[in-house]
This record gives C-alpha cells, structure tokens and sequence, in this order.
C-alpha cells in the first residue's frame, strides 16, 4: 500500500533540510485538535510552542460548530493501493453535507494539500466521493482559523487519479 504522503512527495518535494520540529508539531497539533473534539484536552499539559495552533482551533469548533462523523482515521483505497490518515469528516450543524476535511499548521492552501484531502476523500468512499465536499481547516500560529472550502472538489478528484496514474505501485 502506496502512502498518501509519500505519492505526494514525489510530485511535490518537501524542502531540504526541513527542520524535524515541523513534522513533529503537527503530530502534536493533531492529537491534541482530536482530544479537543473529545473534550478530553487537559490545556495545562499543552507545549506553549502549539499552543497558537490551539487556540486557532478551538475557535473554529466553537464558531462552525462541526458534527464530527470520523476523526483521525486511516483510510485505504484497496484497488488503487494507497492509504493515509485522514483527518476530520464533519456535518455543518444541521446538515446532511459531509465534509472531508484537512488540518493543517499555517496558512498554506498549496495544490498538494488538495490533492491530499481528496486522495483520503476517494480512498474512504469512491463510490460516493462526489457527495464530499473537501475542506482545509488552517491554523495559524496567531491563533486564527482559516477554512476554506474547495470551489470545485471534482477538479481536485481527478487532479489526484492522474497523479496516481503516473506513480508506480
């Protein structure tokens, strides 16, 4: 099984010499976004450094107020061979809509992280990818959330399937 991830890298290459306290932070942001949605999160045990991240996310819990279907989840597409952990899939209050949705730690809406959002979309249901609607949930380190919502997710679905045609299982 092809990780999510690593597709990506190919196709969009991280940095070099990117400092490992990124990839650590967002670790660190994601389980404690998820005790959040629990309502678990001990704040007092928070690193002070993820802190900002935080506080950016618990204002958009407490201003959009998602019903949280799945949260943190690993997800495999078995035909196509590849898997990841996907993040959030939500209900905006009073709604049938689901919403496949990504955290991610500033503000970035690159192309790869659409891409990644829907790669995790089709590999949890392909059949009925087209009834998600994709999301970014970026938080800042000045403690704002930034949601935004992708225009045309169709367009996003079969970015990724032509990624994958030319990757090598």
């Amino acid at each position: 099984i092809r990780s999510v991830s690593r597709i990506l890298d190919r196709v969009w290459p991280m940095p070099p010499g990117l400092d490992p306290w990124y990839l650590e932070r967002g670790k660190m942001v994601h389980h404690a976004t998820t005790l959040i949605d629990k309502g678990t999160l001990d704040w007092d045990t928070v690193d002070e450094r993820i802190k900002p991240f935080l506080d950016a996310y618990q204002s958009f819990v407490d201003t959009a107020h998602p019903e949280i279907e799945a949260m943190e989840i690993n997800v495999v597409h078995m035909s196509l061979k590849y898997g990841g952990r996907l993040d959030r899939v939500y209900r905006p209050p009073g709604s049938s809509r689901l919403i496949v949705a990504d955290i991610k730690t500033g503000i970035g809406k690159e192309d790869r992280y659409w891409c990644q959002v829907a790669a995790l979309a089709m590999a949890l249901d392909e059949n009925n990818v087209n009834d998600y609607d994709l999301a970014l949930v970026n938080l800042d380190k000045n403690g704002v959330p930034h949601y935004t919502e992708a225009p045309h997710p169709g367009e996003w679905i079969n970015r990724w399937r032509e990624i994958l045609e030319k990757d090598e299982p």
